[in-house]
């Protein structure tokens, strides 16, 4: 993420490259965004899921002590 900041700040500056070489670099760096964020999602969602799995485990676990605890 920091090579695409600071590509895009060398872009502002006003470096001596044609338009259309300005256009291509930040359509490559708008992909890399994409694709960046994309990942964060999909991370996200996995950080998700494995928290809801946890707390049904823990669920479960309660359930079942509380079970064991009602033969004794």
């Amino acid at each position: 993420m920091l090579t695409i900041l600071t590509a895009f700040l060398q872009l502002l500056h006003g470096t001596p490259e044609s338009l259309e070489e300005k256009e291509r670099q930040l359509s490559t760096m708008i992909g890399q965004l994409i694709s960046l964020r994309e990942q964060l999602l999909s991370a996200h969602d996995e950080q998700k899921k494995m928290a809801a799995s946890q707390l049904e485990k823990q669920r479960q676990q309660m359930e079942l002590a509380r079970q064991q605890q009602e033969q004794l």
